[in-house]
């Protein structure tokens, strides 16, 4: 079951991280599949890094959106 269920999230979640509309919910489903990779099978590193790796995915001003985004919320000055 887990063979099987991890080739058919691999074979599905590139699709879904390209696709804006289901980005969002791909990544959720990416941390929680690498996080129980990472807790079960206690493969090392390799999860955690896949975890990361799921920022290329992300729309290249992504940062800045969120930095302006705290810094309008939490009153730490103007955004730029």
């Amino acid at each position: 079951m887990f063979a099987w269920g991890g080739l058919l999230f691999d074979a599905l979640i590139t699709p879904a991280l390209c696709w804006r509309r289901t980005r969002w919910p791909a990544i959720a489903a990416s941390f929680v599949f690498h996080w129980m990779n990472s807790w079960i099978f206690l493969i090392g590193p390799f999860p955690w890094l896949m975890m990361a790796t799921n920022l290329l995915f992300l729309e290249p001003d992504s940062p800045r959106r969120w930095v302006n985004w705290c810094r309008a919320s939490f009153g730490l000055g103007a955004p730029r």
